[in-house]
């Protein structure tokens, strides 16, 4: 396995995803911080500092906080990228299948699956949901459900409550009234 740059990955589960960055983590015997591009101006910087295959995402050189993808996601919903439905499915989609490029992503699509991934992936290596006491990705992509449930008119939570309870795992763990959550959230 070598780092590469960008699409040449093309599609990767979140167990795939865990045993590649263990693996590079293992093997960067020097210690030395390493990076690889995911998509342009999105790479990944290792070795992170929490555990082995732990690692920082960066956009544009800088790190990317839970609350940011949470806003991310709700800007595809307003700009009307996807309808609200339609993100709620790709966030499932991501959540169940990894990394999955598809012929029919446009470029927007797809840096948005990259995002998705790589943030979520992190917690999966941190906080595995293997080891039955912890959420790993699902705690992120319930935050990110809660940032389309925002966008809705009806919404009883604004995207600034969502970005609070995306960046404090403490209080962010009671979950919302949310008809048509996705199968992850409850």
């Amino acid at each position: 396995m070598e780092a590469g740059s960008g699409n040449r990955f093309g599609s990767m589960s979140f167990d795939e995803g865990v045993t590649y960055m263990k693996y590079l983590w293992a093997n960067n015997t020097d210690g030395r911080q390493r990076r690889f591009s995911v998509f342009p101006n999105l790479e990944v910087c290792y070795p992170g500092g929490k555990n082995p295959g732990d690692y920082l995402l960066l956009v544009s050189g800088k790190a990317l906080r839970h609350s940011v993808v949470c806003v991310i996601v709700a800007s595809y919903v307003l700009n009307g990228t996807l309808d609200d439905h339609e993100m709620l499915e790709l966030l499932e989609e991501v959540y169940e299948e990894g990394w999955q490029h598809k012929a029919t992503d446009l470029p927007q699509i797809w840096f948005l699956k990259c995002i998705l991934y790589w943030t979520t992936l992190q917690e999966e290596i941190n906080y595995p949901q293997s080891r039955g006491r912890y959420e790993g990705r699902r705690m992120s992509f319930k935050r990110y459900a809660e940032a389309v449930l925002a966008t809705r008119a009806d919404s009883s939570v604004t995207l600034d409550d969502v970005m609070c309870r995306a960046d404090d795992w403490k209080k962010g763990r009671e979950l919302l009234d949310f008809p048509g959550a996705p199968s992850f959230y409850y």
